[in-house]
């Protein structure tokens, strides 16, 4: 059984893949860990997928798609593939050492935590970050304690560890594919009562611009992202609470009807019971079938 599964998306970076993978297999090597690699060439423009597979160690995965679906789908198509107990994944640029992995496995069984995540603000970290990423990065996350009440102090670092199981859970709810992808899947993890904690850093900025390939569009994509995320956590359960409320409502108002109409046959002469049983039928399914099964469940259990 493979201990841990590295999960490595890469988007044209056809001109460093190759010394970046070797580096990692390096490093993983010398932390002697039972693990697999699986780099997922999310439709690159470039030779990233020929230059990835030139790596030869048998614990090295190469996969991959032709169109661009963004970091998070090429993620979650990794995660689809690992065999590991605990899967991880970072980003292909190698802005942080692999070997870092070893102190996020030592937070984990300290700390009995079922998710460690890296964090820039941590007071152990040491960081080489450009003052414009960081004066986002700290926007970014008052606006997610504000809309998604997310009290973690650094959602956005390339480095994550995961129970295989909370992977396996979370997966399926997963609708965003690009730029707030570690949001939802933070949120969700949370939202399930999994344990987060964060852990310390090193992170070397490797991009030769001080913002990256961050442009005006992904910020704004991530923004529109991350309030869909928002929506479908606060405003959608709300309505649907709502919805429970209303049907319940009218169903047992249609219900006193019904009983009425059998104790008065004369009583709303207009009204067949027929409709009334099929609105009485109708009201009932739709309570049941929004109900809060996860909830039960969670009691039960």
């Amino acid at each position: 059984m493979v201990e841990i599964s590295f999960v490595v998306p890469a988007y044209n970076e056809g001109d460093k893949i190759f010394d970046n993978i070797t580096e990692c297999v390096n490093a993983l090597t010398e932390l002697n860990l039972d693990y697999e690699m699986i780099v997922v060439n999310d439709g690159s423009q470039d030779d990233t997928y020929k230059e990835a597979t030139r790596v030869k160690s048998e614990r090295v995965k190469v996969v991959g798609y032709p169109d661009n679906r963004g970091k998070g789908y090429a993620i979650l198509h990794g995660i689809k593939q690992a065999k590991g107990d605990l899967i991880t994944f970072f980003d292909a640029d190698l802005d942080l050492n692999p070997k870092q992995i070893k102190t996020f496995i030592e937070y984990m069984e300290e700390r009995e935590a079922d998710v460690v995540i890296g964090s820039k603000r941590h007071p152990l970290s040491d960081i080489d970050y450009p003052l414009g990423r960081m004066f986002f990065s700290k926007g970014y996350n008052l606006m997610l304690k504000t809309m998604l009440g997310i009290t973690l102090s650094d959602t956005q670092v390339g480095l994550k560890l995961f129970k295989k199981e909370v992977l396996e859970e979370i997966a399926p709810m997963m609708h965003v594919k690009r730029y707030a992808f570690d949001v939802e899947i933070l949120a969700n993890a949370s939202r399930l009562g999994y344990r987060i904690v964060e852990a310390p850093i090193v992170l070397n900025f490797q991009r030769g611009m001080s913002w990256g390939r961050i442009r005006v569009k992904d910020i704004f994509c991530m923004a529109v992202d991350t309030t869909a995320v928002a929506y479908r956590f606060h405003i959608l359960q709300e309505w649907s609470k709502m919805l429970i409320t209303v049907m319940a409502t009218v169903t047992a108002f249609l219900a006193i009807i019904v009983l009425y109409k059998m104790m008065n046959p004369y009583a709303f002469p207009l009204i067949e019971y027929r409709i009334l049983y099929t609105l009485v039928a109708l009201g009932i399914f739709g309570v049941v079938l929004n109900l809060p099964y996860d909830k039960f469940s969670e009691r039960m259990n």
